[in-house]
């Protein structure tokens, strides 16, 4: 995580915080030694009911402790905010905290922004060029990046994507595909398609906005293509769309409950060619 959000505007240090912090001594000790070298003005903690945020928030040298109003919380709060649920959508409703600081504007634009730069999208716009010189393609061809990982149920089956990408290429022939490929998924889906992977996530995001759309269930990759500034189209078998689609004007999901691989396709060839949102 810290080096997606790293070279945001406005970020000075992240400390990273380990899965295993509470079962590790060692790096519990240097968590705590780097947490309290600075006197920080405020500490938020926007996830009050988490273990590891109330630990971090404990062990900060902060003047001030922001926190949701929670019984269960068991860390000193000086300030607190009561929770009013404005929100469906998961990573929309911790901005309620801002309510602490009587300064968030609620009609502000909601969409998620990674702030990549000029310079790195150029820098990845040589690797989405290479890949298509490669392969013989056109840079004016439509380009969809794929990516068919997920956790448990959300993961759609590699017979799905097939049936899928067939059904696109019916409606667009001039379609191209690219897999992108990840350490539980290292092998593209066909030989027809293409295949890119790339560990840094601030590249491949940057990567995701030469491409003309980016498809994939309800997972991580979703949420970074969203936020890369990419038109995003988000699956959903399982999860609940409200809380967890994707956000922004140009960006779209699909209840496959309703739809199967035809019929998702035709919807989104059809709002693809006319830009519209699904």
């Amino acid at each position: 995580m810290g080096k997606i959000l790293q070279p945001m505007p406005n970020i000075d240090k992240i400390i990273d915080i380990s899965r295993k912090l509470l079962i590790n001594p060692l790096q519990l000790f240097h968590f705590i030694k780097d947490a309290r070298v600075k006197q920080y003005d405020v500490c938020i903690n926007i996830s009050s009911r988490s273990l590891s945020s109330q630990i971090v928030t404990l062990f900060v040298n902060s003047k001030a402790t922001l926190s949701f109003e929670d019984e269960k919380s068991w860390v000193p709060i000086t300030h607190k905010v009561k929770h009013r649920w404005l929100f469906s959508h998961a990573a929309l409703q911790p901005l309620e905290v801002l309510d602490g600081f009587n300064i968030y504007n609620y009609k502000h634009k909601k969409e998620l922004d990674l702030k990549l730069t000029d310079k790195e999208k150029s820098e990845m716009k040589k690797d989405f060029t290479h890949l298509l010189q490669k392969n013989n393609i056109s840079k004016d061809t439509p380009i969809i990046a794929i990516f068919r990982n997920a956790r448990f149920d959300k993961k759609l089956p590699d017979l799905w994507w097939k049936n899928f990408i067939m059904e696109m290429k019916k409606q667009n022939e001039n379609y191209i595909f690219i897999d992108i490929l990840s350490p539980d998924i290292p092998h593209k889906l066909s030989n027809d398609i293409l295949e890119y992977s790339n560990k840094n996530l601030r590249q491949l995001a940057a990567f995701f906005t030469h491409c003309t759309a980016f498809i994939s269930a309800d997972t991580g990759p979703l949420h970074l293509a969203t936020a890369s500034g990419v038109r995003s189209i988000g699956l959903f078998n399982h999860t609940i769309i409200v809380a967890y689609g994707t956000l922004g004007e140009h960006n779209s999901n699909l209840d496959l409950n309703e739809v199967d691989e035809k019929e998702a396709a035709q919807l989104i060839t059809d709002k693809l060619t006319l830009g519209e949102k699904i």
